[in-house]
């Protein structure tokens, strides 16, 4: 936040942005984006893994096994049902909230189960993932 009124620090923390990349005049390459991430946590996988089936399905089978240590002790038995529900079947992008009007445990069990992982030949979700 910058003071009203302080042209000449509002000046030294545009320039600050600028020479440290956060402001800047074109699409910056991918590798570039990612660099700071990968300081703060840094890539345990090969770098090879996109070119090896192997690798990459030992990465796909660890980030589908994984879980968050929190989650562990906590289990919510939730009813399931092979048919997506309707409100998953009709959503749109455009909503409007009615934060006065509960919903029954029965509408939310089922908009939650289609999160879950689905075992069968392999593992998959009804929904779109990045890991």
């Amino acid at each position: 936040r910058f003071s009203l009124g302080n042209i000449e620090e509002t000046q030294k923390t545009i320039e600050l942005m600028i020479k440290n990349r956060v402001l800047v005049s074109n699409i910056l390459h991918p590798r570039e984006i990612f660099s700071t991430q990968e300081k703060i946590f840094p890539n345990p996988y090969s770098n090879q893994i996109r070119f090896s089936k192997e690798e990459l399905d030992t990465y796909m089978r660890e980030q589908f096994n994984r879980t968050h240590v929190a989650a562990r002790s906590t289990e919510i038995q939730l009813e399931t049902t092979n048919e997506l529900p309707t409100i998953i079947k009709e959503r749109r992008s455009c909503r409007q909230f009615d934060m006065k009007k509960h919903i029954k445990f029965l509408e939310f069990s089922h908009f939650v189960s289609t999160l879950k992982q689905v075992r069968e030949e392999k593992i998959y979700y009804h929904y779109a993932s990045a890991g």
